[in-house]
């Protein structure tokens, strides 16, 4: 398989068989380079602007700049059919392309099997993929890309990469015999590179493989003089060593192979926790992080990432000490401060401290670069286990990094440091908090023999921790240090706040609340502020950019990118779904405590207004895009600063109320508990109507009995009445009968005293249904044919859409066929007339019920069938139900019994899930009724059953009809199989809830 991208040189592609580096302009070869360089993972678009534009050539626009050029590669490789594809996704460009198509990636594949078959003692093998590699190169690396950061990436390329190849490739020819072309590459070699100390000991060697003693004898003396001029004198020891040792075999001295002195392997990993507990799951990805494909042990850079606190450190130290049989180099550990109280550790520090743990003294006269030098040489001839804890940020490591070759070196940090797993391609395991097994479990074991538990104390303890082991230990400690028994009053007296703010007894700063303050320190002033005003101020699960934006009234461009930061940071993470994001709890009451410390009450109360208004804004928008006959609130100011959401269709309106559903409920909460009264109601009027035709009858009851109370606090008796009137209509799906009747009839004295028509219309409406549901059909008529007068005497064409169905359905239940149809047709008209789907399919089943009760079951079918289908596509759950349900009645009678069971258990599913017990007792007493005619009586009793409990609910007489059923049943030695139903026929009613 032949190489197809090249950028071991000028960036190249194949074409006619031939790399060509003559297809596209520069920067475009400098951008697909970059690409190239960092295959199958997205890399962002600041990553790309560092890497191919200089600082002072940046594109006014680049993010312009960028779409076109990717466009333009994009085309070229379509049309060259070459097997790669770029993507560009939120921020970052991705090119998916087999790694073994790059020279690059093929090269470090063929150094890494060179690097085997030299460990493998097979010198042939290890230079046949050793010179494999070093031909793939056509002249300097990214050839097309000069800027700052690919010249110091390509510095380490040629040092760490290209130079070993080439030192396998000589070792090779060397073991091999082939002292003169080992001569003849040294040359150029030692041109480029005259200080490297390995190629110098590879000259020795060759001079005296070859017998040329007097050139080797002159060379090593000029060469160890210049090192030792140049204050190398470690350097220089090594040569004379190596030199000694060569000349000692030449004489047939036996001499040790290596070229460096015997030295212990250092063991600075932490004492591991003996009683370490769970993170099977992270063990497991730090495992598959660190080993080829072929279960070899790897080498390069893992970052463990995580929120502070979270055991990021612990699990690696765990891990190592697991591990340790994979490092004969042994392990290096340092903690780099970076979010200590103190200065962090800098690289200079780390390479001495490293230097003596591989038991080096330090000499004074060598130069920083000459310790580096001498760190990576050491590190070079063994596989060691680096571990970097506590990493500030990418910066604090990039320079350090590049020292540790041949190494495995695992960084840990609270910072995601994406910039470092783009320079280096590292893998990376993020540490999650405990599950609440393992949560308990690390409790349990903490306080274990040093204090006693009583029955159900430790329950919920676990959970108050949020699965951050920090914080369990702590826990732990607070509970074994003040406490014999810790009983179940203790736990109900600790909350989140107070695990928080546990003390650590004036030992260290193992606090929760002092670490994570050393991540807060760290965030800029604008990051410090969107986190503490979104934890303090949002009530919702988890939040959008566009309200966050609102919180500190900035662009939602600023806030998408303080948000990045928080995410880089661990301290607020993103939810399953795209561009959103959530708060661990106890970071959000960190973040709260911040608010009401650095925040005034007057900010904080401007940042509440904003949020409100965000939600409120944009849920009126999108309630008058989905329902556009649905009266609005009266609207309410709010600052220029909070930019709501429009919708031009329906169908983002209704995935907006669907994805904040639960935001806009909790705000609705939390504005009538901080006293924003006239933003409760209002957020309540704009969200009715989804959750009602989306079956969220509990939510929509919490809400109306908030808007009452909140509209009252406003002074708004309009607003009240509105309330009751919608909170009635609830209760009424409930079953709450009672409870619906005094709402409505509250309702209907203001409407009437103020001669508010549309609230005269809906009230009079509800009171109907709410007559038709107690059975007495003739008030229910009387009612509806007010609402009649009053909405023809307005002109409502929508509210004589309903009244008219809803009209003709009494009269149904009445046996008043004629006129039943004659309401029922004009319902269809009108709802056609309007574009009221719901109204249409509710008037096409009413019309289908009456053609039932005429006897033309399959005409009847007809119009049901046409009414579910329009009804399945708005959606509306409680309408779906009621037509399934008139569906099931007609093909019970049509004999198709088999369809009549299973329209009937989605109707009752439907009932059931929506809270809606009128709807729901009567899909069960249908459903008795149908299994009973298909021979099942047990079944048939059992849920006839279910009807009963929900019928007494509803204190409706037709509990005693259907116990009646339930007893025949049991009266009757055997059960019929005809479909006739025992004792009484199943009622034609209808039911609904709009």
């Amino acid at each position: 398989m032949d190489v197809e991208f090249g950028i071991l040189g000028t960036t190249a592609l194949r074409l006619g068989g031939h790399l060509r580096e003559d297809w596209g302009p520069p920067r475009h070869r400098a951008l697909l380079a970059v690409l190239l360089v960092h295959p199958n993972r997205p890399v962002p678009v600041d990553v790309i602007l560092d890497w191919v534009w200089p600082p002072d050539k940046t594109p006014d626009r680049p993010g312009a700049t960028l779409h076109t050029y990717t466009a333009k590669i994009r085309a070229t490789v379509t049309r060259l059919q070459l097997p790669a594809v770029l993507r560009g996704h939120r921020g970052t460009l991705r090119l998916d392309v087999d790694r073994d198509l790059v020279d690059l990636h093929r090269f470090r594949r063929l150094l890494s099997e060179a690097r085997a078959h030299q460990g493998d003692n097979d010198p042939a093998a290890a230079a046949v993929h050793a010179r494999e590699a070093l031909d793939l190169s056509r002249g300097r690396l990214l050839e097309d890309v000069d800027t700052l950061r690919a010249r110091s990436w390509r510095t380490h390329f040629e040092r760490d990469e290209l130079i070993a190849a080439h030192k396998i490739l000589l070792t090779a020819l060397l073991d091999l015999g082939h002292g003169d072309d080992v001569l003849v590459r040294l040359a150029e070699l030692q041109s480029d590179h005259p200080h490297d100390l390995a190629l110098a000991k590879l000259r020795v060697s060759a001079l005296y493989s070859l017998q040329r003693d007097n050139e080797a004898v002159a060379y090593y003396l000029s060469t160890r003089n210049e090192l030792r001029a140049d204050g190398q004198d470690q350097a220089a020891e090594y040569l004379k060593q190596h030199y000694d040792g060569v000349r000692a075999r030449g004489a047939g001295v036996s001499a040790p192979r290596v070229s460096t002195p015997t030295r212990r392997h250092p063991r600075q990993l932490p004492h591991d926790i003996v009683d370490f507990v769970g993170r099977e799951r992270l063990l497991a990805e730090l495992d598959a992080a660190t080993l080829t494909a072929a279960g070899l042990p790897s080498r390069g850079v893992v970052i463990l990432d995580g929120m502070p606190g979270v055991g990021k450190t612990a699990l690696t130290v765990h891990w190592g000490h697991r591990c340790r049989s994979r490092f004969p180099g042994g392990e290096l550990f340092v903690n780099l401060n970076g979010f200590a109280d103190g200065p962090k550790v800098e690289t200079a520090a780390v390479v001495d401290d490293f230097l003596l743990a591989l038991d080096h003294q330090l000499d004074e006269a060598m130069t920083p670069r000459a310790r580096e030098v001498l760190l990576g040489h050491l590190l070079a001839e063994n596989h060691t286990l680096i571990v970097l804890d506590n990493a500030l940020d990418t910066a604090h490591v990039k320079d350090l990094i590049p020292l540790l070759c041949n190494s495995l070196v695992i960084v840990t940090s609270r910072r995601r440091l994406t910039t470092l797993s783009a320079m280096t391609g590292a893998r990376r395991v993020r540490v999650t908090p405990m599950s609440t097994a393992e949560s308990a479990t690390l409790l349990a074991t903490r306080v274990r023999g040093r204090t006693r538990f009583t029955a159900g104390a430790d329950e919920g303890l676990a959970d108050l921790c949020g699965g951050l082991p920090l914080v369990i230990t702590v826990l732990a400690e607070h509970i074994a240090g003040h406490h014999d028994a810790w009983t179940a009053a203790h736990s109900a007296r600790l909350g989140t706040a107070q695990v928080l703010e546990l003390d650590d007894d004036g030992d260290g700063t193992a606090s929760p609340y002092r670490f994570f303050h050393s991540s807060y320190t760290a965030l800029s002033t604008v990051e410090q502020r969107l986190f503490r005003l979104l934890a303090a101020v949002h009530p919702g699960p988890d939040f959008g950019v566009d309200v966050a934006a609102a919180h500190d009234g900035r662009a939602a461009g600023e806030t998408r990118g303080a948000l990045a930061a928080l995410v880089g940071a661990n301290l607020v993470d993103r939810a399953d779904e795209a561009d959103r994001y959530r708060f661990h709890d106890l970071i959000r009451e960190f973040a709260a405590h911040r608010a009401h410390a650095d925040e005034s009450p007057d900010a904080l109360r401007d940042a509440e207004r904003r949020m409100l208004g965000y939600y409120l804004s944009s849920a009126a928008n999108a309630d008058r895009t989905l329902y556009p006959n649905h009266l609005s609130a009266p609207p309410l100011a709010v600052e220029s600063a909070v930019r709501p959401l429009t919708f031009a269709a329906a169908a983002p309106a209704n995935a907006w109320f669907a994805t904040e559903r639960r935001n806009l409920t909790a705000a609705l909460h939390f504005a009538a508990r901080n006293g924003h009264h006239d933003y409760a109601w209002r957020v309540a009027h704009a969200i009715w109507v989804f959750l009602d035709r989306h079956g969220y009858q509990e939510e929509s009851r919490l809400v109306g009995e908030v808007a009452v109370s909140s509209a009252r606090a406003d002074g708004d008796a309009e607003a009240e009445a509105s309330s009751q009137v919608e909170l009635g209509q609830t209760y009424l799906a409930m079953g709450r009968l009672d409870d619906a009747q005094r709402c409505l009839r509250a309702g209907l004295r203001y409407v009437r005293e103020t001669n508010n028509d549309p609230g005269t219309i809906a009230t009079l409406y509800h009171l109907g249904r709410l007559a038709v549901l107690r059975g007495d059909h003739q008030d229910g008529i009387s009612l509806f044919t007010q609402c009649l007068d009053v909405a023809r005497a307005a002109g409502h064409d929508e509210a004589l859409c309903w009244a008219h169905r809803r009209l003709g359905d009494a009269l149904r239940a009445t046996a008043r066929t004629n006129e039943a149809l004659i309401h029922l047709h004009q319902a269809h008209a009108l709802a056609e007339k309007t574009g009221n789907q719901s109204g249409l399919a509710g008037a096409l089943a009413g019309i289908g019920a009456v053609y039932r009760d005429l006897g033309s079951y399959d005409v009847a079918a007809g119009y049901c069938d046409q009414a579910l289908a329009i009804v399945r596509g708005i959606p509306d759950l409680p309408l779906v139900a009621e037509i399934s349900l008139a569906l099931a009645e007609v093909n019970q009678d049509r004999g198709a019994l088999g369809p009549a069971e299973s329209l009937a258990r989605r109707a009752a599913a439907l009932a059931e899930q929506i809270h809606n017990i009128p709807l729901h007792a009567k899909t069960l007493e249908l459903l008795g009724a149908i299994l009973w005619a298909q021979g099942e009586p047990q079944r048939a009793a059992d849920t006839w059953r279910q009807a009963v409990d929900r019928y007494d609910l509803l204190r409706d007489p037709r509990a005693y009809l259907v116990r009646e059923r339930v007893a025949e049943v049991f009266a009757t030695d055997t059960a019929p199989r005809s479909r006739t139903t025992p004792n009484v026929q199943h009622p034609r009613a209808r039911h609904t809830s709009e």
